[in-house]
């Protein structure tokens, strides 16, 4: 206990720092939302200190429930795109079915 007291006051362990940097990677390289990434901290045992300040410091779960869209729309769009053209269909008829104009 006193060994992680003298490192937590050195800063060499800062749970709201660590807490903070993985909800953020969490968020921005899977888009998860605040709730889930707040179950994975929990998991992991940060504190509920850390917990609340490193959800606060992230965007709000609309914009990453966008993302998270944008990133799984993409993948079907380009699947559902290259089945269209194997059926044969134009590439023109193909962005048009997929709202790609």
């Amino acid at each position: 206990d006193e060994a992680i007291t003298f490192l937590s006051e050195k800063k060499v362990i800062d749970d709201v720092r660590v807490a903070g940097l993985l909800a953020e990677r969490l968020c921005r390289d899977k888009a998860w939302a605040k709730e889930r990434i707040c179950a994975d901290l929990d998991c992991r045992g940060a504190s509920p200190e850390s917990i609340e300040h490193a959800l606060q410091r992230l965007p709000p779960d609309a914009d990453s429930a966008q993302r998270f869209l944008q990133k799984h729309r993409g993948a079907e769009v380009q699947q559902l795109s290259r089945r269209l053209a194997a059926a044969g269909y134009d590439a023109e008829i193909i962005r048009a079915c997929l709202g790609l104009d």
